[in-house]
């Protein structure tokens, strides 16, 4: 485990062969840095949003979080190791020696990776940064006329 207060390209972290889960606080840019790299997700959420996030992670099998305790925010050692545990377990294998009063049987690291890169050819296919501008561009133009009024006339002077 390596902890870094931030990370100026998280792309190259996150792409390294030796990365099997990133830890976050669940927010979007963390959540969509994760899932562009393929990588499984720890989440922590931290405040309202993080819990949407960490919501949409589990449902879409990308990873785990601690949304439901009701500690959350605030964090303890064997929450800790029962998310790494359930995360990075084999598949099947019950999580419990980790966190004793924990029922929960873990899909297995491999179905949660794979959900990760299958995640990742979707949002590659998408299109990213570039499609989203497009997107936005031609969002704008079909506004612009409204919000400015109408253009001047070609033959109008300026004066």
């Amino acid at each position: 485990m390596r902890i870094e207060d931030w990370i100026d390209y998280p792309h190259a972290v996150l792409q390294h062969q030796n990365v099997l889960a990133f830890i976050h606080h669940g927010g979007a840019n963390s959540f969509v840095e994760a899932g562009w790299c393929g990588v499984p997700q720890v989440i922590l959420p931290q405040w309202a949003d993080c819990y949407d996030t960490a919501a949409q992670a589990e449902r879409l099998g990308l990873g785990v979080s601690n949304k439901d305790d009701v500690n959350a925010p605030y964090l303890s050692v064997p929450i800790l190791t029962k998310l790494l545990g359930t995360l990075l377990a084999s598949e099947g294998t019950s999580v419990r020696s980790a966190c004793p009063n924990s029922l929960y049987a873990s899909k297995g690291y491999e179905w949660y990776k794979q959900n990760a890169e299958r995640f990742a050819a979707e949002c590659r296919l998408a299109g990213g940064a570039t499609r989203a501008s497009q997107i936005i561009e031609e969002v704008y133009a079909k506004e612009l006329t409204e919000w400015d009024g109408p253009a001047p006339d070609k033959g109008a002077r300026k004066v």
